[in-house]
């Protein structure tokens, strides 16, 4: 069966994740897009993209767009936000991130910041539309967040602050809950002093709560074993 794994990377972050996944599939071919067409002739297609500003880029939205009668296996990475807020406004068109971050009031994007709902409610949508998602794929996806260049900032922020802690390292587990709420443990539990910052920015927005949220729902479990594999 033929298989080839392809990216797009701006910071290396997607490329180092292309590369440890082509270690696990030796025999799938490894290739850093440059147009926006790829060849049809492979069966499985691993394919990698940054999110910026919510979106993957544009080079890979027309990659996927070309695919037909394909097994395609999404791998993305992305700023703070861990992998329950790019199931929901990373995977959501224009109109669903709107639908999102109004909490179901509106999908046109002009009448977003008329109708911003309080910050629970939104982060209750981005718990529920994870969970259509999840719910999709009905167990055939896995999750792997990066703990790299951890900023307070969004990955949809063009113009994101400098890294406020050391890097942490490379999770990976098939419950997007329990891989979100292992990643806000290992931020709490550190000895980094620079994770005040970062502590700060997510309370002050109460970002525990989709993780909350996202449990009640039922699609996951905050509990979990942590397996060191250095």
């Amino acid at each position: 069966m033929k298989e080839i794994i392809i990216y797009d990377s701006l910071s290396g972050n997607t490329e180092e994740l292309a590369k440890e996944i082509k270690k696990e599939k030796p025999s799938a071919k490894l290739e850093k897009i440059t147009t926006e067409t790829v060849s049809q002739n492979d069966e499985i297609y691993y394919i990698g993209t940054p999110i910026i500003k919510g979106m993957c880029t544009d080079k890979i939205k027309k990659i996927l767009m070309s695919l037909e009668n394909k097994k395609i296996f999404l791998f993305v990475t992305a700023g703070y936000g861990g992998a329950l807020k790019q199931l929901s406004i990373g995977c959501a068109s224009s109109a669903g991130k709107t639908l999102i971050h109004t909490a179901g009031k509106v999908s046109d994007q002009n009448e977003l910041f008329n109708n911003l709902p309080e910050q629970d409610r939104f982060l209750e949508a981005m718990a529920d539309a994870a969970s259509s998602v999840v719910k999709h794929f009905n167990g055939n996806a896995a999750y792997i967040n990066i703990m790299k260049n951890i900023s307070v900032d969004c990955d949809c922020d063009g113009n994101a602050s400098a890294p406020c802690m050391q890097d942490i390292g490379i999770l990976a587990s098939l419950d997007p809950i329990a891989i979100d709420q292992a990643c806000l443990d290992l931020v709490y539990n550190s000895t980094d002093p620079g994770k005040d910052k970062l502590i700060k920015r997510i309370e002050s927005l109460h970002g525990v709560h989709t993780v909350e949220a996202a449990t009640d729902l039922g699609f996951g479990t905050r509990e979990y074993e942590l397996i060191n594999l250095d």
